[in-house]
């Protein structure tokens, strides 16, 4: 067994350094199998497990609540003075029951409007124009990034679409996206303060969108929002209306587009592995495999409070009131749960992977997040076949994601394939 993580073991700080950012995983092995409930110098507790995990994501109403106001103040006192910080703690992600059940069947309705064909048909023709952009820089021997120049931006133009943020504003909101993602109540007052100010950035424009879209609707999200509110519906209030598209745009986009170049990666390191692109079903196993291995959320970010005192199993008890998080890049590889977990085989079983969550917060768009990453994989292998990885991608500082920053690429008749981690 490796050595014991303790109390004084600053795991965050540890994951921080520059070789985990790029590979996190023999350290969230070493906590799995070492320290597996491990409580950090900040109070809270990790997971990392996956019967452990799965049981506190799958019981989460009746045994784990989000944190309310009263529990957030009475830590960070500050903390609604700050406008990123107060978006994030009432979001569709953030609020407890009965307001999350209500919101997610407000959500899910409008799903249920989508046609799976357009869906599919618009996603295409997204591909083929973003691949159509770079295929003559490529082709002229350029070194093009491929996760800014098509996974972010094919990403981006998924959630604009269904948001219903049109083209020429997004590139600011972007920005403002990013920044805003940075707030956390121990980030230090100048990210606070940017952060801030791009939420509020955030907040007016989608009250000015809202607006347009009551005088005229078109097919997406602020449309079906704006159309309740102007019916006088009382199911949802303009706040929470403005705080699930804020939601939805700072964090809809950047684990999408991660998940796909971290797939294009490994197609781009094993040959063999462009088998898999050839049907649907095996498309999809390799999807699943893609998520389990790589996911792009390695830490759920927001605290999960213990309403009392939960036995784990194994003498394990966490007390109530304790903070907790789910190691999810750990969870995914627990050789308790996946055989070989170190090994890419998208041939294995992967109903067990916790990578868009379980039980009531698993995630509303997954469905949608895996056609995404299906759709674009296979247009990249099949338009690119000499695609290579040009150099090691640089990496987020966001310490909770696993996510690129780069992904340089350039187009050869045959190349050497990296090993990826």
């Amino acid at each position: 067994m490796s050595e014991s993580m303790n109390t004084s073991f600053n795991f965050m700080q540890e994951l921080a350094k520059p070789q985990y950012r790029g590979n996190p995983y023999p350290l969230l092995n070493r906590l799995r199998e070492s320290d597996p409930v491990h409580r950090t110098v900040e109070g809270f507790y990790l997971i990392g497990r996956h019967e452990h995990a799965s049981k506190i994501l799958r019981n989460a109403r009746a045994e784990f609540v989000k944190p309310d106001r009263a529990w957030l103040e009475s830590r960070f006192p500050d903390y609604y003075s700050h406008h990123s910080l107060k978006r994030f703690s009432t979001a569709l992600t953030s609020v407890n029951p009965p307001d999350h059940t209500r919101l997610r069947r407000i959500l899910a309705r409008y799903f249920t409007t989508w046609s799976p064909s357009k869906i599919q048909e618009s996603m295409e023709r997204r591909c083929a124009g973003l691949l159509n952009d770079v295929a003559a820089r490529l082709r002229d021997g350029e070194e093009v990034d491929f996760h800014r120049g098509f996974s972010e931006a094919l990403t981006i133009a998924t959630v604009g679409d269904f948001v219903g943020v049109p083209e020429e504003d997004r590139a600011r909101l972007v920005t403002s996206a990013y920044a805003a993602l940075r707030a956390a109540p121990e980030a230090s007052s100048e990210t606070l303060a940017l952060a801030d100010e791009h939420s509020k950035k955030i907040d007016s424009y989608l009250v000015h969108l809202i607006s347009q879209r009551k005088a005229e609707p078109r097919d997406d999200l602020t449309s079906f929002f704006a159309r309740m509110l102007d019916d006088g519906i009382e199911e949802i209030s303009e706040d929470e209306v403005i705080a699930t598209l804020w939601i939805l745009w700072v964090g809809g986009f950047h684990n999408a587009s991660a998940s796909i170049s971290h797939g294009i990666r490994h197609l781009l390191s094993d040959r063999g592995l462009r088998r898999w692109m050839t049907d649907d079903v095996s498309v999809s196993s390799f999807v699943n495999e893609t998520l389990r291995y790589n996911p792009a959320l390695l830490i759920t970010p927001l605290l999960r409070i213990a309403v009392r005192d939960v036995d784990l199993g194994e003498g394990i008890m966490l007390r109530s009131g304790s903070g907790v998080r789910v190691v999810i890049g750990a969870a995914n590889r627990d050789p308790e749960m996946f055989t070989a977990p170190d090994i890419f085989d998208p041939t294995r079983d992967n109903r067990g992977v916790l990578s868009f969550g379980l039980g009531p917060n698993f995630c509303p768009g997954a469905s949608l997040a895996r056609l995404q990453m299906a759709t674009a994989l296979r247009q990249v292998v099949n338009r690119f076949p000499g695609l290579a990885v040009a150099a090691e991608p640089t990496w987020s500082p966001l310490l909770f994601n696993h996510q690129p920053l780069t992904l340089p690429v350039v187009l050869r008749e045959e190349s050497d394939m990296a090993v990826i981690a």
